[in-house]
């Protein structure tokens, strides 16, 4: 099976060839070796992987510096002198490919000896193979051109009489030094050359402007009076201009298409329609609006234009994202989630440089900034070391992303799920970049995941423990893949333990994935006792241990339905489905709607609050869990909503703690400690009713990191007014859209930059235009780059 190869297993073999990769020699038009060599040093050279440094780039590169060499000999050395660039590029690849198979012992014995013979003479790309003669071989000793050619060659191709005896030399030259370098000379004579053909260049364009001027006044002079207004340039000269045909039977006119794709290729890249897909679609339009027929189908849009419109909004896209890094950027906040995926990469096979196209699981941690949720970027952390965990090298790149942008002075706040990797109190990521910063930050814990961690322990506990690839062991979880396809039972008992679901605004409900307006509807059926028919006939997502609300879903239906469940496990259901009525589904639309990250540790408190409405068994069973998730109880996440709150008595008592932290010290320049800490989340109250009363503030308490910045002066003043502070939200749905963007990217493209564009592209497009429900929807394309 075809494996990937790093470059130093890759490169072995044809080193033991050719010999170690080194540079081109300044002096010498390159040998085959030369070349060869050369290609390994730029491989050695390459900061990018195999995968993404391919034989066709790395072909590009070495012909790059094959032609290089050969215009410093002498500027003329380019087409038709020399071969087209396409014919060089297949030569270097048959050559390299040709190596790599001699060098892992493939081939005849003839065929690899005539190839050592080959390596050490010239890589000769003249067009002309005609014998040169010196004048000593000529007998004509003396003469001034000292060496003579008899060529047939058109004079387009002819090799320029003064470099004879220098492609004479080169061409029977064994090894890299020929009898003749490129020096001082070879350098005047190079720049006397380029600037002739520059001036040949120039004095064509003047002679076709001095064409233009003369039929453009031709024209005007043969023009009626009352037309002698009309504006003329340089196109109405060019279907004028000597040399181009106009009458039928002449040579047909090459149509070309230069006219801007960029929304084409914006919508195709939202919409992941593929090249020959769009192409088809644009031309179609174009077909149905009269601008391509018969007679004009120079507006036909082919999938390479749209390919190339594609690259280039995807490189425009990404440049000016750095460029608003640099210039005005200010990120005040980070989420990052991990997930592996199945990646489209370029490989080559053990022993052969063949290229193909083949998937890997690869992981990718995506990083996204707030407000605003904007994609940053996302990368494939190194394999942990002895030295350095894998919350190092995750914290590591982020890190050296923000910092090189400047960011890392701006960033207050870091977010993501509450996974030990993430949320470790001595080598979690959150606590490795604050490290690297200095300073400590801002934690948001999503509230949506830690919601699920209560749920999944009950589910645990009553029915059995999960399984591998989704699926639950226990009799009642065995039901839920099929669970659609039950009979409903209109007699279904009602529950209506815990508080009613909050109303969702309108950009809430918008917001809405279709699993979670499910979520609501049947949370407020089984509480009315009443199934809606429309309900009963819609499909629920699958069960995923990574997201519990689809799971969720099914225990509902499966209430809900001709189930068939009796005893203990009817018993289990019920405890289950009371708890998702009556805790779960409360808290996650509580946080869903008051979403910012103040409201915090009052979500604790509704969640506690719910949690009175439950059995005791099943208390007993989630309350560990409850007490482990309680992240937003931090001293400091306390502080900070109290310093935020409306009513002025929470005002003054957040201010009261921070006072007493900082004890006796000037008020107008005291500021807070802002370093680094061990952040442990403290045993919570279960039976709190207020902030206040939620944790025990003799011992551990520690200051918000928004205020350490701030006088005590400035602290005081928030007695007046509540302190304004960053719509952060206190969940990260924002980055698991980007984690699915990825993941979409990761099957389709077959680079890092690639993938980066088509999300911010996808990002632009989405910003433009949210939905795609009217025609009103559509015309806010226009507003692209304006």
């Amino acid at each position: 099976m075809a494996q990937v190869r790093t470059r130093s297993q890759s490169s072995s073999h044809l080193n033991a060839l050719v010999g170690s990769g080194q540079e081109l020699l300044v002096s010498e038009l390159p040998t085959l070796r030369d070349i060869l060599r050369y290609g390994i040093w730029l491989r050695e050279q390459n900061d990018k992987d195999r995968r993404n440094y391919t034989l066709s780039q790395l072909v590009d590169n070495i012909y790059d510096g094959v032609i290089r060499q050969w215009s410093k000999a002498n500027a003329l050395f380019m087409p038709p002198v020399i071969n087209a660039k396409i014919t060089i590029l297949l030569k270097l690849k048959r050559i390299w490919i040709q190596a790599n198979n001699f060098s892992f012992g493939k081939g005849t014995p003839d065929s690899k000896e005539r190839f050592n013979v080959k390596l050490d003479k010239l890589f000769d790309i003249l067009n002309c193979q005609c014998p040169i003669t010196s004048c000593v071989e000529a007998g004509c000793e003396g003469c001034e051109r000292e060496a003579h050619i008899q060529c047939s060659c058109p004079r387009e191709k002819k090799i320029p009489q003064i470099d004879l005896v220098y492609i004479k030399g080169q061409r029977e030259k064994v090894g890299s030094k020929g009898p003749h370098q490129l020096g001082t000379p070879d350098a005047t004579e190079h720049k006397k050359l380029v600037k002739k053909l520059e001036r040949k260049e120039k004095e064509k364009k003047l002679e076709k402007r001095r064409a233009q001027r003369e039929i453009m006044e031709d024209v005007k002079r043969f023009l009626p009076d009352d037309e002698e207004d009309l504006e003329l340039d340089s196109s109405v000269a060019d279907e004028f201009l000597p040399g181009t045909s106009h009458e039928s039977g002449a040579s047909a006119k090459v149509h070309r298409n230069y006219d801007d794709i960029t929304n084409i290729a914006l919508a195709s890249i939202r919409y992941g329609t593929g090249l020959r897909a769009t192409a088809a679609i644009a031309t179609a339009a174009l077909l149905d609006a009269g601008v391509i027929t018969e007679d004009n189908p120079s507006k036909v849009i082919d999938k390479n234009k749209v390919g190339r419109a594609q690259e280039k909004l995807m490189k425009e896209i990404g440049e000016d994202f750095e460029k608003k890094c640099r210039e005005e950027g200010s990120i005040s906040c980070i989420l990052f989630d991990g997930r592996i995926d199945m990646t489209n990469v370029i490989m080559e096979a053990e022993g052969s440089e063949q290229s193909y196209m083949g998937k890997i699981k690869e992981e990718h941690y995506s990083v996204a900034s707030e407000p605003g949720s904007n994609y940053l970027f996302h990368f494939t952390p190194e394999k942990a070391t002895q030295e350095e965990s894998h919350a190092e090298q995750i914290a590591k790149v982020i890190f050296e992303w923000l910092k090189e942008r400047g960011f890392d002075k701006t960033v207050w706040a870091i977010g993501g799920d509450s996974t030990n990797v993430n949320t470790g109190v001595r080598a979690g990521v959150m606590r490795k970049l604050e490290l690297h910063l200095g300073r400590k930050l801002v934690w948001l814990v999503c509230n949506l995941h830690t919601n699920e961690l209560p749920l999944r322990r009950l589910i645990i506990e009553l029915d059995g423990p999960t399984l591998s690839d989704n699926k639950l062991s226990g009799p009642i979880g065995k039901m839920l893949d099929s669970v659609t396809d039950l009979d409903i039972n209109p007699n279904f008992n009602c529950i209506c333990v815990g508080p009613p679901l909050i109303k969702l605004p309108d950009e809430v409900i918008q917001d809405l994935s279709t699993d979670q307006h499910y979520g609501y509807k049947i949370v407020c059926a089984v509480r009315e006792g009443v199934l809606p028919a429309k309900l009963a006939l819609l499909e629920i997502g699958p069960v995923n241990h990574s997201r519990w609300l689809t799971t969720a879903n099914r225990f509902l239906r499966l209430w809900v339905s001709k189930h068939g469940l009796r005893g203990k496990n009817l018993k289990n259901l019920q405890l289950i489905v009371e708890f998702i009525i009556g805790v779960y589904y409360p808290c996650w639309f509580n946080a869903k709607v008051k979403h910012c990250w103040i409201k915090g540790p009052r979500h604790i408190l509704f969640q506690l609050d719910c949690l009175k409405s439950q059995k005791k068994e099943v208390l007993d069973l989630v309350m560990p869990t409850v007490r482990r998730s309680a992240w937003y109880a931090h001293s400091e996440m306390l502080i900070q909503a109290l310093l935020c709150s409306e009513d002025q008595k929470d005002r003054i008592n957040g201010v009261e703690k921070i006072l007493t932290i900082r004890g006796e010290g000037d008020p107008n320049s005291q500021l807070g400690d802002s370093s680094v800490r061990m952040r442990k989340t403290p045993e919570i109250n279960t039976e709190a009713t207020s902030i206040n009363d939620l944790i025990s503030w003799s011992d551990g308490v520690l200051e918000p990191p928004l205020t350490c910045s701030l006088s005590t002066l400035e602290v005081k003043g928030f007695i007046n007014s509540p302190m304004k502070v960053p719509n952060w939200p206190c969940h990260t749905q924002s980055i698991e859209r980007v984690v699915k963007m990825v993941t979409e990217a990761s099957a389709k493209y077959y680079s890092q930059e690639k993938r980066d564009g088509a999300i911010r592209a996808q990002e632009a497009s989405r910003r433009l235009m949210a939905k795609n429900d009217s025609k009103q929807d559509l015309f806010n394309l226009i507003k692209y780059r304006k």
